[in-house]
């Protein structure tokens, strides 16, 4: 830590020398110093503390909120306040809403729901039977595209290079010969 320090010495108490009024201004410069130093680090501190007290808080309050808006029991009515379902709640409907899609055949063989005989794929069946496949083709598309390219890329290079290599090896077996030659 470096301090500097400021001295004022306007005047010197009677019974005082210089030598007390020098260390009486750097004592208590090096005490503002530290002091301001210290409220600085606590206040920062405190500050940090404070902004992850109430984080929690409110992170604890909103999760206590969904948990009751999805699990809390509510009577569900009709248009007319028929009582529909006196016991309804948000989390039971998205489980059976999920189950339904993975369980239930409502799809034809086209992907339109069907209320006949003709029902034969869940919404997860349907995806899976008709896009993944695509999705697949797809990728392997896109993967023997970029192989080809590194397979070409290749062979251009080797072939680059034994041409290089043989035009090297003629150019100085055909310059030695020459300079041979009278």
């Amino acid at each position: 830590m470096k301090f500097q320090v400021d001295i004022d010495l306007d005047w010197v108490e009677e019974d005082g020398t210089i030598d007390e009024a020098i260390k009486y201004q750097i004592i208590s410069r090096v005490e503002e110093k530290v002091t301001s130093q210290l409220v600085k680090k606590i206040m920062e501190s405190a500050t940090e503390r404070i902004e992850e007290q109430i984080n929690n808080i409110c992170s604890d309050a909103i999760k206590a909120r969904v948990d009751d808006l999805m699990t809390g029991k509510r009577v569900l009515t009709d248009s007319f306040g028929a009582v529909v379902n006196p016991d309804f709640s948000i989390e039971k409907a998205l489980t059976d809403l999920i189950a339904g899609a993975l369980t239930r055949k409502t799809l034809d063989e086209n992907g339109r729901h069907s209320d006949g005989y003709n029902k034969k794929y869940t919404q997860f069946e349907w995806h899976t039977v008709r896009e993944v496949p695509s999705m697949v083709n797809k990728a392997v598309e896109v993967q023997l595209k970029d192989t080809e390219s590194t397979i070409k890329r290749l062979v251009e290079e080797k072939i680059k290079s034994g041409i290089a290599d043989k035009l090297t090896n003629l150019i100085v077996n055909n310059s030695a010969s020459l300079s041979l030659k009278p």
